[in-house]
Order: C-alpha cells, then sequence, then structure tokens
C-alpha cells in the first residue's frame, strides 16, 4: 500500500529535496555552491511535473498506455514512513513494453525503497523496474543491473589523454552550414550500417537528430572524422545542462562500420577537446553511454573520461 502520496500533503520541503540531490553531487565531488543551484533547478521542474497537465498530456500523446489517463504521466511523491522518493513513469527508449519508474530524488539511500509502495502507486502501467542513480561506482553490487553509465572528465583531461593506437593519417574537420544536409545524410546511413552489424543495439543507440547537429554546430563543436582524405565518421558536442551535469555533452559519436576497431572515434575527441580548451578549460565534458554498448564504453575510456557514475535498474513486481 501507498503510505503518502501527492493525494495527501506531504512534509518533505522543497530543500529537503535539494539535500537529497546535493548529498549525490557530492559523491562525484562537485563544487558544493555549484550543487546547490543545479539541484535546485532540477527539484523545481521536477516538483512542477507532478501538476503540470501540459506536461502529463503530451507524454500521454507520445506513449499511449492502455488503461492510462493522462494524470497518470504526472510525477509523484511517494512516502513510506519517514522518508520520501520523488518519482515519474518512463519508458526505455520509448518502448511501450518496458516501462519503469524513475527516481528522481530519495530522502534515503535508494536500496531503503519499498518497492511495492513504487508498483502501486504506478500500477497502471505495470512498471518492470525502477531505475535508480547510483553516484559511486564503487557501490555497484554483483547482479545489478546497469542502464547507463555516465562518464566524465574535463576538457583539459581529455585533451590531454593518450589513445593507444594513435593515427597520424586521422584528422577532425568542421562541418560547415552549407553540409549539414549531407552530414545527416551520412549520419543515418552509418547508423543503418549500424544496425545491420549491431542488431541487439539498434533500438537502444539512435542517431543524434538535425536539431542536435544544429546544436552542435552553433557551439563549434561538429567534426567529420577523416582518415586519408575520406570522411569515416561524426563527432558532435553540445553544451547541456541535466541534474547536476552542466558542460557538454557528446552528442553524437560515430565511426563507418569499415573503419572501427582504429580508436579514430577516442582519437577524435581528444583532438576536438584540445581545439575547445582555450576557451572551455575546465568544463565537463560527460556522456550517459548505454550498458550495452561496448565499443561506446571502450572509446570514453581511451578518451579519458571514465565510468564516473551509474543508472541501475532495479526489478519490480517478483
Amino acid at each position: 500500500m501507498v503510505e503518502s502520496s501527492d493525494d495527501t500533503p506531504s512534509t518533505i520541503s522543497a530543500d529537503d529535496w535539494v539535500a537529497t540531490v546535493v548529498r549525490d553531487g557530492q559523491a562525484l565531488g562537485f563544487d558544493s555552491d555549484f550543487l546547490r543551484r543545479r539541484a535546485a533547478s532540477f527539484v523545481r521542474q521536477q516538483l512542477e511535473r507532478r501538476v503540470d497537465l501540459e506536461f502529463a498530456e503530451r507524454f500521454a500523446r507520445h506513449c499511449p498506455v492502455p488503461g492510462a489517463r493522462s494524470t497518470d504521466y504526472l510525477h509523484r511523491v511517494l512516502e513510506f514512513g519517514s522518508d520520501a522518493a520523488l518519482v515519474g513513469i518512463r519508458f526505455r527508449g520509448g518502448d511501450l513494453s518496458f516501462p519503469f519508474v524513475d527516481l528522481l530524488a530519495c530522502t534515503s539511500p535508494w536500496r531503503t525503497v519499498h518497492e511495492a509502495v513504487v508498483s502501486d502507486a504506478f500500477a497502471v502501467f505495470a512498471p518492470k523496474a525502477l531505475r535508480v542513480f547510483e553516484a559511486r561506482v564503487s557501490a555497484i553490487e554483483e547482479g545489478e543491473v546497469v542502464d547507463q553509465w555516465f562518464h566524465a572528465a574535463t576538457i583539459d583531461e581529455v585533451a590531454h589523454a593518450e589513445v593507444d593506437g594513435q593515427n597520424e593519417a586521422m584528422r577532425i574537420e568542421p562541418v560547415v552550414s552549407r553540409e549539414l544536409d549531407a552530414c545527416f545524410d551520412s549520419l543515418r546511413r552509418w547508423y543503418r550500417e549500424f544496425a545491420t552489424s549491431e542488431p541487439e543495439l539498434a533500438d537502444r543507440v539512435q542517431p543524434a537528430s538535425r536539431e542536435q547537429l544544429e546544436a552542435c554546430m552553433a557551439d563549434g563543436a561538429l567534426r567529420w572524422i577523416v582518415v586519408r582524405d575520406e570522411r569515416v565518421g561524426l563527432l558532435g558536442f553540445a553544451r547541456a545542462c541535466e541534474w547536476y551535469f552542466d558542460g557538454l555533452v557528446v552528442m553524437e559519436e560515430i565511426v563507418a562500420r569499415d573503419h572501427t576497431g582504429h580508436a579514430y572515434a577516442a582519437h577524435a575527441q581528444c583532438l576536438l577537446a584540445e581545439e575547445l580548451v582555450p576557451r572551455e578549460s575546465g568544463t565537463l565534458l560527460w556522456g550517459t553511454i548505454d550498458a550495452h554498448n561496448r565499443a561506446s564504453i571502450r572509446t570514453a575510456q581511451r578518451a579519458g573520461r571514465p565510468a564516473r557514475a551509474a543508472w541501475l535498474f532495479r526489478p519490480l513486481g517478483r
């Protein structure tokens, strides 16, 4: 049974929620003042989604589940004993066959969250799992299922990473505005090849949209990966603020199937980071990587971006 939800008054204040988000951020080593600013913004947005009917209706149209009302898509506060969790329904990659509940903030360690409380609150969706953010990689226990890894380092650290197998024949070139259509066409072709060679990832790893490529270009960080005058891949960074991750995100990174295995993507990240150091020194370069995407995980590690945290799936309904 749900002991308390948004149908009853909550004793948890906005400051309480901010403190929970700051707690995880501190485990990642972020500055306290920076964390409080970012956490306040994040918490405000998530709490507003408990009553934002426009958000709920848009979500329901995009992910229609039989029997669910638009209000069922609103975020909720669930209380269990003296603790509480701020949660929302999600679908992995938009797949309606895999609904899960996202744990956005929790006043207690996530392993103490009552699974029955979560399952009952979103019963109309029959969620398969609770997704949690674990800020300490060392705390992940054997058998826990990782959904996505968070790989990050500063631009400076990536610029100075030594990539095994660096190839002098490879360089990066800016994508100019008149090439954007050709760039997008190449990207889609490379992803079709990727889907053929990695079918288990085809629905989990998608190409950047044209708008996202434009964002990379606007930030001066969209590059062709070129080997012996042949364009064999694409790399793009874009400015982003999510949770307390404020900096540049790896928006796109792909190498054509016939040119993989040479560490081109990792080398390209280092070269682009080196270009950006004069104006972005100290900026965080980060990205989330599907746990099954071994090639991208290896690329991030080679480029000096280790796994700093992870999102885990905790099964529900057993």
